[in-house]
């Protein structure tokens, strides 16, 4: 994503510095000798990596209830996911399993909506038991209770990012199609207050506004509210479809294929949808596999990924590694 001061690409150290509060309170004397291992193969471009991935991102839920404007989900995609579209417990910790030597987080959403994963608080409680720090984004417009609050917190949660793009009800709604501010703001509520009375840090609690044209004039009295509210962090960051967005994302895009710089996505992290299949980043058009048909670390050395790596070095095109070439995020 972008920053809202200045526009520099999200790069793999930057992703490192926005969770650095999860991944060192994670990290152990292998997790850090495999991230090491995994930044030497990233530099030289290797194909075939030793390391493992010390990030993931799993998606708990494919299901959201929302249908925010100009979201591709919520325009369209979305229609075809349904509730039951979530990622079994027992499935989701063989896999956690497969990894639990590297992993020092995990996210656990993809396009859906986690808190709509009924075992959500097992899963991250889950992580915890491991070793391994979770965060998820959410718009926290659903239905909670004190209970599941509390589960959250005392499961361990380390970072919970809240998508929140306006302070009125109207600004708000533009964009979070079928939303309720004010459900938003109790649930942050409730989850302060249950920080304060266990005792807890965590998890983090993060204030996250998309800026657009119609929300600009709230930004002030939106970080006003996240300091009022008690949140931990706000940030801020561009909407992906401005124009000023989309200029900087071809620049950055021409320039790391000029100087055959790689993208971070194909070394680091792990991507798996709620039925297992997996896919190389946030791109839903090539899956590599599926960890619940396959054996994890096979599909991360498989012939895809090592074609999909060695795109960066050779810039060979064909149907998967397209995706690479014409991806403006990296």
């Amino acid at each position: 994503m972008l920053s809202a001061k200045g526009l520099p690409f999200y790069s793999k150290y930057q992703m490192l510095f926005r969770h650095m509060h999860t991944v060192r309170k994670h990290a152990t004397p292998k997790r850090i000798a495999n991230l090491i291992t995994n930044e030497i193969e990233f530099r030289m471009k290797k194909t075939t990596l030793r390391s493992l991935p010390y990030a993931a991102k799993i998606e708990a839920s494919a299901f959201c209830h929302l249908k925010c404007a100009w979201c591709s989900f919520g325009q369209g995609e979305g229609g075809t996911h349904t509730r039951d579209m979530v990622m079994p417990l027992d499935r989701f910790k063989r896999l956690i399993d497969s990894f639990s030597d590297s992993l020092m987080i995990v996210s656990l959403s993809r396009v859906g909506e986690a808190l709509l994963h009924p075992d959500l608080t097992k899963m991250i409680a889950y992580c915890t038991e491991q070793n391994i720090g979770t965060e998820f984004p959410t718009t926290f417009s659903v239905k909670m209770d004190e209970g599941r609050i509390e589960e959250m917190v005392t499961g361990g949660l380390d970072h919970l990012i809240v998508s929140i793009d306006g302070t009125t009800q109207d600004v708000y709604e533009t964009y979070r199609k079928g939303a309720s501010l004010d459900r938003v703001l109790k649930n942050a509520s409730m989850l302060v207050k249950a920080k304060e009375r266990l005792g807890s840090k965590n998890p983090l609690l993060e204030f996250k506004f998309i800026i657009f044209e119609h929300n600009r004039h709230q930004l002030k009295d939106a970080e006003q509210l996240a300091g009022d509210m008690g949140f931990d962090k706000f940030s801020t960051v561009l909407d992906n479809s401005s124009e000023k967005t989309m200029e900087h994302m071809d620049n950055v895009r021409e320039t790391h294929l000029s100087k055959k710089r790689a993208c971070y996505w194909l070394w680091n992290t792990i991507v798996v949808a709620w039925d297992g299949t997996v896919y190389p980043c946030c791109n839903r058009e090539v899956v590599m596999g599926n960890v619940f048909e396959t054996d994890p670390r096979a599909i991360w050395n498989s012939e895809k990924f090592r074609k999909m790596r060695r795109f960066f070095k050779t810039h060979e095109l064909d149907e998967d590694t397209r995706v690479c070439f014409t991806c403006m995020q990296f």
